[in-house]
C-alpha cells in the first residue's frame, strides 16, 4: 500500500527527544514511499533525529479566510491588536504581555484581543488586571471559524509571540486579512513574514518585541494590506496546496 507521511508536530523542534519518540518515528519514516514536512525547518529537524529527508508543503489557509476583501483603511485613531491560539505556555502570551506593559504608555489608544483559551487564563488575566490594562487587553475565549474571521477583519496588526511552532496557520490566517504580523523566529515563520508583511523578533525577548510593537504601530499605514492578502493567497491557499500534495501522491502511486 502506498504510504506518504505528513509530518506536523512540534515537539520534533527540541533539541533531543525521547528514545520511545525516535523509535516510533523511525519505524513510521522507514515504512513511508515520502515524508512531507510542513516547513524547512521541521525538514532539518526531521532528518537530524531520524536521517530521513523529507518535501516541504506549507500548511493552507481555508478558503472561507479569503471571501472578504481586507480593509485598507478603519479611520480610526485607535490601533487594535489581534491574537489567536490556545493559552498554553508554548504560545508565549506571557512575554506578550510584559512587553505592552513596557510600552502602554507610548502607545496612545489601543486595544489587544486575544482569541482563545486554555490552562494559562488565570494567570494571563491576573498579570492584565495587576498592571491595569484590563481596559486594553480582552481575553476572549474560544471562538467559532467565522468569528475568528470576523476578529481579524477590523483589526490593525496580529501579534504572534510563541515560543515553539512549526508552521503557524494562525499567522497565515492574519496574513490572508492582510494584516502585518509581529511575530517570535520559530520553526518556519520565516517562510511567511517577512519585512513586506511583518517584523520578527527573537523568542522570549520581552524588550524586542516591545519594540516591534512599537515600530509596526508608528509606521502601520506602510504596510499594504491588500499586497499582504494577494501574497497569501498566492502561496498558501487551497488550490495552491492542494496541487503540491497532489503531485506527491500521484508521483507515489504511480511507483507502485
Amino acid at each position: 500500500i502506498p504510504l506518504v507521511g505528513i509530518e506536523h508536530w512540534s515537539e520534533l523542534n527540541k533539541t533531543t527527544l525521547p528514545n520511545n519518540i525516535l523509535y516510533r518515528g523511525n519505524i513510521a519514516y522507514n515504512n513511508a514511499d515520502k515524508i512531507i514536512s510542513v516547513s524547512e525547518s521541521l525538514k532539518k529537524q526531521i532528518y537530524k533525529h531520524f536521517h530521513h529527508d523529507s518535501i516541504v508543503v506549507h500548511n493552507m489557509v481555508g478558503e472561507e479566510f479569503f471571501i472578504q476583501s481586507p480593509m485598507q483603511d478603519r479611520n480610526s485613531d485607535e490601533v487594535v491588536f489581534v491574537s489567536t491560539g490556545s493559552l498554553i505556555k508554548r504560545k508565549g502570551y506571557d512575554v506578550l504581555i510584559k512587553a505592552l506593559i513596557t510600552i502602554s504608555s507610548q502607545l496612545g489608544f489601543w486595544k489587544l484581543n486575544i482569541v482563545g483559551d486554555g490552562p494559562e487564563r488565570e494567570k494571563l488575566q491576573q498579570m492584565i488586571d495587576e498592571h491595569h490594562l484590563h481596559n486594553n487587553i480582552k481575553l476572549l475565549g474560544r471562538k467559532n471559524k467565522l468569528e475568528i474571521i470576523s476578529s481579524l477583519h477590523n483589526r490593525d496588526v496580529f501579534l504572534f509571540p510563541s515560543r515553539m511552532e512549526n508552521f503557524s496557520v494562525a499567522v497565515l490566517e492574519a496574513l490572508s486579512a492582510g494584516l502585518p504580523v509581529v511575530a517570535t523566529i520559530c520553526g518556519g515563520i520565516k517562510e511567511c513574514v517577512d519585512k513586506k508583511n511583518g517584523l520578527l523578533v527573537p523568542v522570549e525577548d520581552v524588550d524586542a518585541l516591545a519594540n516591534a510593537i512599537l515600530d509596526i504601530y508608528k509606521n502601520l499605514r506602510n504596510y499594504d494590506r491588500q499586497a499582504i492578502a494577494d501574497d497569501c493567497k498566492n502561496r498558501f491557499a487551497p488550490e495552491v496546496i492542494a496541487q503540491q500534495l497532489t503531485s506527491i501522491f500521484e508521483e507515489v502511486g504511480t511507483k507502485h
